[in-house]
């Protein structure tokens, strides 16, 4: 074919050497191999570095014949589309390595004085006020307050966290609080309508002003997990199961009782629940499914379950 044999005559002006070729091009042998012996055409972008490997000698349109017809197309300066502007995470991180690039400033930045009009440093306005606040700034945000918020959210938020403040979907302040929780937890709020997800974000909020990790319990707060360890459905049916089943579901109950869902996911849930301990954590929540403590759903294609209160 006219392409091959284009390939084997550009091979021959560097010495008959693959190699050179392909060092010459920035490509591997290899796909020097695949384009000589499997390739139905070579890429254009390709050929036109091959052509100035070997000084014109070689034709592009001989290595690339179908590109003939779109020649036009091909050598038209592209049409870039309009720059879009930085969303919210893109603007957090360049503040945060702003705030790197100042670090913890004490006293005057001589350093970035006009040294001919103020040999002591003394005028340096860029430098004034807090690092975080001239980082905040220069990134584009409103505010310091905000700019903290949005850096928490894409220091510990997880990616749909991080992708739902993007697209604004939820508020800087909601995600910054969603963050807050733990990723597991994350995910499953965010499976929430928003409705029922910011009813939950402002009880929280209520509750405890601090934003603490712990999960507020309300309407749980109160749950008798002594009466629970005392169960005889539940020591009936660790016996018949041969499996813990309380301590299982207390865990459930701490962790998980502000959403009411949890990741169906055993190991991810045996290592929270219960670290160190050699359980099949799947067969437990198989056994608590059955006797009605919780549910299992499917929700987004995930499969969570669902603490059912008695």
């Amino acid at each position: 074919m006219l392409a091959q044999a284009a390939l084997l005559k550009a091979i021959k002006c560097c010495g008959s050497k693959q190699k050179r070729l392909a060092d010459l091009i920035g490509e591997s042998p290899d796909k020097i191999s695949y384009w000589l012996n499997r390739a139905k055409q070579i890429p254009f972008h390709v050929a036109i570095a091959i052509e100035s490997a070997t000084e014109g000698a070689v034709s592009r349109y001989d290595l690339a014949p179908y590109a003939r017809f779109n020649q036009h197309s091909l050598t038209k300066e592209p049409q870039l589309p309009a720059p879009q502007p930085p969303v919210v995470s893109e603007r957090a991180i360049r503040a945060m390595q702003l705030e790197r690039t100042l670090g913890n400033r004490q006293g005057t930045r001589t350093d970035l004085a006009d040294k001919a009009s103020d040999p002591l440093g003394r005028k340096c306005p860029q430098v004034k006020g807090k690092t975080t606040t001239l980082a905040a700034k220069e990134a584009g945000f409103h505010s310091r307050d905000t700019y903290l918020r949005a850096k928490k959210v894409v220091q510990t938020g997880v990616f749909q966290l991080v992708q739902a403040m993007d697209q604004g979907r939820i508020s800087v302040s909601q995600a910054a609080m969603l963050a807050d929780l733990p990723p597991a937890e994350q995910e499953i709020m965010l499976l929430k309508e928003k409705k029922e997800m910011l009813a939950i974000i402002k009880n929280k909020k209520r509750s405890s002003p601090h934003h603490r990790k712990q999960p507020s319990y309300s309407p749980h707060s109160q749950f008798p997990f002594a009466t629970l360890l005392q169960e005889a459905h539940l020591i009936q049916a660790e016996a018949t199961y041969k499996l813990p089943l309380r301590l299982p579901y207390i865990g459930l109950i701490l962790r998980y009782a502000a959403v009411d869902y949890f990741p169906w996911q055993p190991a991810q849930l045996l290592e929270e629940l219960l670290p160190h301990v050699s359980l099949d954590f799947e067969h437990v929540l198989i056994a608590l499914e059955k006797i009605g403590l919780i549910g299992k759903e499917v929700i987004d294609g995930k499969a969570v379950g669902k603490i059912l209160w008695k």
